[in-house]
């Protein structure tokens, strides 16, 4: 069985490994979301890993896979549990918003690092993530763009520990905007191949 190779790719004078992650950069940058590629490697219990983005705004790894595996899952969740912040295991490139419930197709998985107080152990939440569009009182006069939990709809309460973690404040409400669907738009449309 043959697989797909991925295509190197320059986009903002940086050299991705594959089309997938410079769509990724794309989509960040329409957000104004700042993002490192290739930022630091770790030395997992798994292995050696150099993970795709590091987030500096939204302290938090993201990772990019063209599909699941096992390894790439133990890899994320060791990630998580070395260095405290959360990670997102993106499959595939940013979806677009679907009309019911305003939410969009993803396979996107956050892992966050938590403690059991019932046994007393340290380990990796996963939860279905999307990028929503946040408010809250401590941003009165702007938006930012979060990947958080799905399935919560517009405008609801964001009471989960994942999002509180993740943004570092407590989230009042969050929604799939217009703003993250023109942002999936452009990154699916960008070509790459223009002259430099």
């Amino acid at each position: 069985m043959s697989t797909l190779q991925a295509i190197p790719t320059v986009y903002s004078d940086h050299q991705f490994r594959s089309r997938l992650e410079a769509r990724w950069a794309v989509f960040f940058d329409a957000l104004g979301v700042r993002w490192n590629y290739e930022a630091e490697g770790y030395d997992l219990p798994s292995g050696r890993y150099l993970p795709d983005f590091w987030l500096p705004d939204h302290k938090l790894h993201f990772e990019v896979k063209p599909r699941t595996s096992p390894e790439a899952f133990d890899k994320c969740c060791d990630l998580a549990m070395l260095t405290g912040y959360p990670v997102v295991m993106s499959l595939g490139q940013p979806a677009h918003p679907v009309e019911s419930g305003r939410l969009l197709e993803t396979d996107g998985q956050m892992g966050v690092k938590v403690f059991d107080e019932t046994d007393g152990e340290w380990w990796v939440q996963w939860d279905t993530a999307a990028w929503h569009e946040v408010f809250d009182e401590h941003w009165p006069h702007a938006s930012r763009f979060w990947p958080l939990p799905v399935g919560l709809g517009p405008g609801i309460e964001l009471d989960e520990p994942a999002c509180l973690i993740v943004c570092g404040v407590e989230v009042e409400a969050a929604l799939v905007s217009d703003r993250v669907a023109a942002a999936v738009g452009v990154s699916r449309s960008h070509s790459f191949w223009g002259p430099k």
